[in-house]
């Protein structure tokens, strides 16, 4: 599939996931590229609960 221009994007919301990476580059380059809500807090409740673990 070619890849398409998305010109007037401005802001990408998307998980972790590597995997949208490249059409999100592709498509829209100059979008800025921030994380969802849910999986924000999902990453930090982990990171948190590791920290917690290690100590």
């Amino acid at each position: 599939m070619a890849a398409r221009t998305h010109a007037g994007v401005d802001v990408v919301c998307r998980d972790g996931s590597l995997v949208y990476r490249p059409g999100i580059a592709d498509s829209a380059p100059n979008a800025m590229r921030v994380s969802d809500r849910f999986h924000l807090w999902q990453g930090l409740s982990k990171r948190v609960g590791d920290v917690a673990a290690a100590h």
